[in-house]
């Protein structure tokens, strides 16, 4: 049984965030269902901004639930010219926003999808996303602002829903092998990741 690995990696440390470990039987590239599940893996990125991290099981903290309730966000309500009560966590005026687009857009220069035959590496190149996704780091030190500690706002997390598209996407390429081959394909999608999520 051949083994690949969908693996999220902090490009910054190039620690794992988190693994899945798919099996099919006699099969040797995987590309094919990295290739299928490009698409349903930057939706869940785009559900995961929208949502505010529910989509993933990790909501992120509002602006009134930590530090940044006290001067970030009527900084950033004077440059956005949002209400700061409207204001949403990494979430800036469309055209101007950075991180969360390089995750949900394939096309974004900062967008990471790297495909090989057994793993593909999915990311960001944003600098600062790591600070975001570990709740690391402090503030910029702008003048007469008191720095806070930058909240954790997991940003690579795979949810419930993009483990059951990648589950699909392996089913499929598993009877496109069946079928070229004329029997049967042995499946499985398995990982820590996974189960503790269940």
């Amino acid at each position: 049984m051949a083994r690949a690995f969908l693996t999220v990696t902090d490009l910054a440390t190039n620690q794992i965030v988190s693994r899945v470990d798919i099996a099919i039987s006699t099969v040797e590239d995987f590309r094919p269902v990295w290739r299928d599940f490009k698409g349903p893996w930057h939706q869940s990125r785009l559900r995961m901004a929208r949502t505010q991290g529910v989509s993933t099981g990790a909501r992120w903290p509002s602006y009134m639930q930590t530090a940044e309730r006290r001067q970030y966000r009527h900084i950033k309500a004077k440059i956005t010219g949002v209400k700061a009560a409207r204001l949403k966590p990494l979430h800036w005026e469309n055209g101007k926003e950075r991180l969360l687009p390089s995750l949900y857009n394939n096309r974004h220069p900062d967008n990471v999808w790297r495909e090989m035959p057994r793993n593909v590496t999915i990311g960001t190149r944003v600098p600062y996303a790591r600070n975001h996704d570990k709740g690391i780091g402090a503030s910029p030190n702008w003048r007469n602002l008191r720095r806070y500690r930058i909240p954790k706002r997991p940003l690579l997390r795979i949810g419930l829903r993009a483990l059951s598209d990648l589950n699909e996407s392996v089913s499929r390429h598993a009877g496109r092998v069946a079928g070229g081959l004329g029997t049967g394909v042995r499946v499985g999608v398995t990982s820590d990741a996974v189960r503790s999520m269940r």
